[in-house]
């Protein structure tokens, strides 16, 4: 039987020795179900020509040139007494460049369990939790993903443990498969933990670390993934950052590369329904040890050292529709670094408008 086989049955396992536990140990009336839908479209303009290589691009959350569809995707979520769950399937531009090439459609699909009143056991595949921004375009302040949210981890498989310590910190600690995937690298499971701290109503603070096996130009590495994040949300000023630090450890078959990235942003609301917004942000990857994590692909360029800034507008009638224009430059900090996967890029200015509607 293959790891991928060995793993899903594990999971399943988990999963009914969970509703068990749960039937035996609770008896709250909390029971309800819920569907939700998302849709997205956007219309993208780069400074440069779009490459042949259709979704592939270094720097891209809108993935191509033209009129296109961005993400469309179903949920269901439900609650049964301490038993909760989740499945949301997708389709469009961002879900084919971001989630692996054979289970795309998928975005989310697990089954929980509350242990306690502060404690809780999920088991499945989920969208990662790690970073800022989100790869729910519309819980985001700008239409077009920051460098450093672009190259965090999309998604994974797995058992993921929380505990509300206090009502201002939580615990999270998760066994999945990989970085980004739903199979293990090297036979290995990947480790994940952080804590969320929750400094008043208006700010957050979170931190986070990631320990995978990686493969990096067809050699299994272990990679640490750091991740420090901040939110403060004002009546009408919203303030976000983080900070990310990736390396490869050495060992006997290639040194140690490290890889950082970041992004600080503001967004003030003018009016009841607009926002304007600015972020500064930058990746440096002189080793290109994240270009093999992030895409389904080998890219005949890997490496990215590069910059910029974000401007968005956005523009919000109803709560369930966005309209956002961003446009972002961004530019090459070395001769080592390529804004597309074009060695004779240097820099690039991206005009995205985008239009989404949550139910």
């Amino acid at each position: 039987m293959s790891i991928r086989y060995r793993t899903i049955g594990s999971i399943i396992c988990v999963i009914f020795c969970l509703d068990a536990y749960a039937v035996a140990q609770h008896d709250s009336s909390t029971r309800w179900i819920e569907f939700g839908a998302s849709l997205g479209v956007y219309g993208a303009r780069y400074s440069n020509p779009a490459t042949n290589l259709g979704d592939h691009d270094l720097v891209g959350s809108a993935p191509r040139d033209g009129m296109h569809l961005n993400i469309i995707s179903g949920s269901i979520r439900g609650r049964y007494d301490a038993v909760y769950g989740a499945l949301t399937l997708q389709e469009g531009d961002f879900a084919r460049a971001s989630w692996m090439t054979s289970t795309y459609w998928l975005q989310e699909a697990y089954i929980g369990v509350h242990l306690t009143e502060t404690m809780r056991l999920e088991a499945g595949s989920f969208s990662s939790h790690i970073g800022v921004e989100s790869l729910i375009l519309t819980e985001n302040y700008s239409g077009i993903l920051s460098l450093a949210g672009f190259f965090d981890p999309n998604f994974f498989g797995g058992v993921k443990y929380l505990w509300d310590i206090t009502p201002e910190f939580e615990l999270q600690a998760d066994v999945v498969t990989s970085f980004n995937g739903y199979v293990l690298e090297d036979n290995v499971p990947a480790f994940t933990t952080g804590v969320s701290w929750k400094r008043d109503s208006t700010h957050v603070v979170a931190a986070h670390v990631f320990v995978s096996r990686e493969t990096i130009e067809e050699l299994d590495r272990t990679q640490l993934y750091f991740n420090l994040s901040s939110t403060m949300e004002l009546p009408d000023i919203h303030l976000l950052g983080e900070l990310s630090y990736a390396v490869e450890l050495q060992d006997q078959n290639a040194p140690a590369q490290g890889m950082v990235s970041g992004f600080i942003a503001g967004y003030v609301d003018l009016m009841t329904a607009f926002t304007v917004g600015l972020r500064g942000e930058f990746i440096v990857d002189p080793e290109g040890i994240l270009a093999d994590d992030r895409f389904n692909a080998p890219l005949p360029y890997r490496t990215l050292s590069a910059g910029g800034g974000t401007a968005t507008l956005s523009y919000k009638p109803l709560p369930w529709l966005i309209v956002r224009a961003d446009v972002r430059y961004l530019t090459a900090f070395d001769d080592r670094s390529f804004i597309e996967t074009d060695p004779n890029t240097r820099e690039r200015t991206d005009a995205v408008l985008s239009v989404d509607v949550t139910l």
